[in-house]
């Protein structure tokens, strides 16, 4: 079978493309992860170690904790209709910042959340994650 090595080198290829892809802009990615509920391109682009440094869920640090992360941004997040628009990114090294408002519905009226991330590869295989932003959006009601 002379095709068979080729295949899997082009699979080998494909795969590390992708890694590199995602790895061009980190923060992207962690925002994708949480609006769509779905950790898997975090942990595929970065297979070392992901933290996330969070102010209302504190440190994140593993694939395993990452999930329970997700899942509970989900719950925490649902019926607020969270949507987001970058205001700034500045990309400098191995460190990436973005700037964005998160506007959450509440009570019928949107409400703008300053947000900012910051996403540092200590290496190729790992990513770390500050989020910043007040604890509470303006004007919103405490859930816990």
């Amino acid at each position: 079978m002379p095709w068979f090595p080729d295949m899997v080198a082009a699979i080998e290829l494909a795969r590390r493309q992708a890694r590199v892809a995602g790895q061009v802009d980190p923060v992207a990615q962690y925002l994708t992860a949480l609006s769509e509920r779905d950790p898997s391109p975090l942990e595929m682009t970065w297979p070392g170690q992901v933290v996330i440094y969070d102010p209302r869920a504190g440190e994140v640090r593993g694939h395993r904790h990452l999930r329970h992360f997700i899942r509970g941004n989900e719950s925490w997040l649902a019926g607020m209709a969270a949507r987001t628009e970058n205001v700034a990114t500045t990309i400098v090294g191995s460190r990436a910042v973005v700037e964005l408002l998160a506007y959450l519905t509440q009570d019928g009226k949107d409400v703008a959340w300053p947000v900012a991330v910051v996403a540092e590869s200590p290496d190729d295989r790992s990513v770390v994650f500050r989020a910043t932003r007040p604890r509470w959006p303006p004007g919103t009601r405490r859930r816990s």
